[in-house]
């Protein structure tokens, strides 16, 4: 059994402090493929975001205040190795290629409080591992859950509710959180899947 399909999604991230704020919208376009063998799942993504970061800052005692907005462009691939399922349970164990750039600004506003930040390109690899949970509790409504860590110290955990609308359609609303170092990410996806 092979499943191919298409994905775009688009995700905003709102940080507000005292003295500065920002936001992030990432525009993200991917091919992924699922495949069973004897209950085993081997899934694969290749994908590319592009990024806009607004940010702002500012000493109000001086009246001095910045702004600054950048772009990038992210592009990956992943593969995951799902175990046999045992009751609505999958472990899994996967890995990652990721290139990130980033372009150079500056700051726009108080002179003296302006800053310049050169381009950025990155390459980095990581593995994962976590588990997948997807308990039906009706014929159409199933919880689902998923945790996982990553060599670069990443945590994602994410949960919530799949309904089954038609056959090969459903869709789902799910809350979590993704962990780096100091920063705590709060996520909430709505996603409809049409299978053809």
């Amino acid at each position: 059994n092979w499943i191919v399909g298409a994905q775009y999604n688009r995700n905003t991230s709102v940080l507000s402090g005292d003295v500065s704020g920002g936001n992030t919208t990432k525009d993200h376009f991917g091919l992924y493929s699922l495949y069973t063998l004897d209950n085993w799942l081997f899934k694969n993504d290749i994908g590319f975001a592009h990024n806009r970061y607004d940010t702002n800052y500012s000493i109000p005692e001086l009246d001095l205040k910045n702004s600054l907005t950048t772009h990038g462009v992210d592009n990956w691939a992943t593969t995951r190795v799902y175990t046999p399922d045992v009751y609505g349970v999958r472990p899994f164990l996967g890995g990652r290629i990721e290139k990130n750039r980033t372009s150079g600004a500056t700051s726009t506003g108080s002179e003296l409080t302006s800053i310049t930040y050169d381009p950025q390109s990155s390459i980095q690899y990581s593995r994962e591992y976590g588990i997948n949970i997807d308990r039906p509790i009706t014929d159409n409504l199933s919880i689902v859950a998923e945790g996982s860590k990553t060599t670069l110290n990443y945590k994602n955990l994410m949960g919530g509710m799949s309904y089954r609308v038609k056959e090969k359609a459903n869709i789902s609303l799910k809350a979590g959180q993704q962990q780096w170092d100091n920063v705590k990410n709060n996520m909430l996806e709505v996603s409809g899947k049409v299978l053809f």
